[in-house]
């Protein structure tokens, strides 16, 4: 994703605020400057890979691949390949994963509200924390307001 850049930048606007506190100016102001450098380098780590997404959505495989935290929103992505890829924290919500490969994914605390995941293969796959408010279960299921992790 492109991170050893983005850590330069990040390395060089803090050594410029220790610079300032050296020099007496404003400490408030520094700090402030240092809490938003963190937070957008911390945002920035945890966030999906792009080339990722790009490949799913041009070929529909993304095996192993990082989309943690990604909004896929209303992708219609039926027999995908996601074997193996983190979802973690990902926006699904009213997706059409029907007959993906799903195996192994991590979809910890994924939002799959109304989604579709008619026959999608789920085996080994981290539901953790998943919302599933109205999805379509890999049998056909529809799943019940406040169902969390399984389709109950």
């Amino acid at each position: 994703m492109g991170s050893k850049p983005l850590t330069d930048d990040i390395t060089r606007f803090l050594k410029g605020i220790a610079e300032v506190l050296m020099n007496g100016k404003n400490i408030l102001i520094c700090c402030g400057m240092a809490l938003l450098s963190l937070f957008f380098m911390t945002n920035a780590a945890l966030s999906f890979d792009q080339r990722h997404l790009n490949a799913l959505q041009a070929t529909g495989q993304c095996p192993n691949c990082d989309l943690s935290e990604a909004d896929l929103f209303l992708i219609q992505i039926p027999r995908a390949n996601l074997k193996g890829a983190n979802l973690s924290s990902a926006v699904l919500t009213n997706a059409d994963l029907s007959g993906a490969n799903l195996i192994n994914a991590n979809l910890e605390n994924a939002n799959l509200n109304g989604a579709n995941l008619t026959k999608a293969d789920l085996t080994g796959a981290n539901l953790l924390g998943a919302e599933l408010t109205g999805t379509v279960w890999t049998d056909g299921k529809i799943c019940e307001e406040g169902s969390l992790g399984s389709c109950d």
